[in-house]
């Protein structure tokens, strides 16, 4: 069982999105693959799972907004660790130990339980049973979906009989979707507040510079630099912040994205550590941003 870092779960995610982007496979199947040739246990798999779903949804929230398409409200279902689990299990036919698996017995009840959960939110094939019994065959009633059905269907014939059983099991599929967007705005929600530490941190680093009795770059000379290297409304705002944390009042929001591309060209910006924290605050920013667009989507789905 290997060791993995966050960044090394979020390279494995990057690959499994490739592939699904580029329609070489689905999701989960994707997912799975990965997860037999990295012999991951199910909580190395459920992290996994969480940063393909994050990295999927934001990616392809990029595609739609580079492709020029105002309304970035599209319909993405997302995996969960216990499908990728059960195609494990299926396809590769192997065992997928867990953190605490000791012993062959052990091993096995660890199996037995990775089904048992699968399981317990798959859809069981209701229609089939039903099926049988519209063709004359006996099929078993005796689950709770089935027995709810039946009990709405009371008295009706086999076609209607079919199409309640039909409405049941797509309630569902879209109570699980729901139940899985709302993990996947839990993670984004924690990455969004993730993103704001780190941007206050390093805001506050770069601020402090400018405040020291010997400063290497004046303030004036910094802001020449990163005014020449903002180029949208993000930088603007983060560069009037700075100014704020200066006493200095704040610059036209406007000004960066109107400037003359002779300012832009003649300036030769200094390659400044300065210069450096700010563009990382920016693109900080501009992620921080980005999550919280998908974040609001997510909960208005899930409303």
């Amino acid at each position: 069982m290997p060791v993995l870092s966050e960044r090394d779960f979020d390279k494995l995610a990057a690959r499994i999105v490739d592939q699904f982007l580029d329609g070489e496979t689905k999701l989960a199947d994707a997912a799975a693959k990965i997860a037999s040739s990295s012999q991951l246990n199910p909580d190395q798999i459920e992290r996994l799972v969480q940063s393909a779903n994050t990295q999927t949804f934001l990616r392809m929230m990029d595609r739609r907004k580079e492709a020029g398409e105002e309304d970035l409200m599209h319909e993405f279902d997302p995996i969960d660790s216990r499908q990728v689990i059960r195609i494990v299990i299926d396809d590769a036919g192997v065992h997928i130990n867990g953190p605490h698996d000791h012993g062959d017995d052990e091993a096995a009840g660890a199996e037995e339980g990775a089904e048992a959960a699968v399981d317990e939110n798959e859809l069981p094939d209701e229609m089939a049973a039903l099926q049988q019994d519209v063709g004359g065959e006996e099929g078993g009633k005796d689950g709770p979906l089935e027995e709810a059905a039946e009990e709405a269907v009371e008295d009706v014939g086999a076609a209607d009989e079919l199409q309640a059983l039909q409405e049941v099991k797509e309630e569902k599929e879209a109570a699980l979707r729901n139940q899985r967007m709302r993990k996947l705005a839990g993670i984004l929600e924690d990455q969004y507040l993730q993103h704001e530490w780190a941007f206050e941190e390093k805001f506050n680093d770069l601020a402090t510079r400018f405040k020291r009795a010997h400063v290497e770059l004046p303030f004036a000379e910094f802001e020449k630099d990163a005014f020449a290297e903002t180029r949208d409304s993000v930088g603007a705002t983060v560069l009037n912040a700075l100014r704020g944390s200066q006493g200095l009042p704040e610059l036209d929001l406007n000004i960066p994205l109107e400037k003359t591309a002779a300012f832009a060209d003649h300036h030769v910006s200094d390659d400044s550590i300065e210069l450096q924290m700010f563009e990382a605050l920016t693109k900080l920013a501009y992620e921080s941003q980005k999550v919280l667009r998908g974040l609001e989507w997510i909960r208005s789905q899930c409303a």
